[in-house]
């Protein structure tokens, strides 16, 4: 398993990330660490505030062009 951080897809012009920013098997989940105020439980939905996804700017270039939708 790959330690430390390292060049999204080995691009040395994208900054090295650690864990919470690789797709490694080890990464934990953004949910999982994140910290916001919990309205409500309802079964298996959560009702919450203030929850805040931050991305760097690689991250969005990265991901251009990743999910095409197929020609109809």
């Amino acid at each position: 398993m790959q330690t430390g951080a390292w060049h999204p897809r080995n691009n040395p012009d994208w900054s090295a990330v650690g864990i919470f920013a690789q797709r490694a098997k080890g990464r934990p989940h953004r949910i999982g660490v994140s910290v916001c105020r919990l309205l409500a439980v309802d079964g298996l939905t959560l009702t919450v505030h203030a929850l805040e996804v931050r991305q760097p700017a690689w991250s969005h270039e990265l991901m251009t062009g990743y999910r095409r939708t197929a020609p109809r």
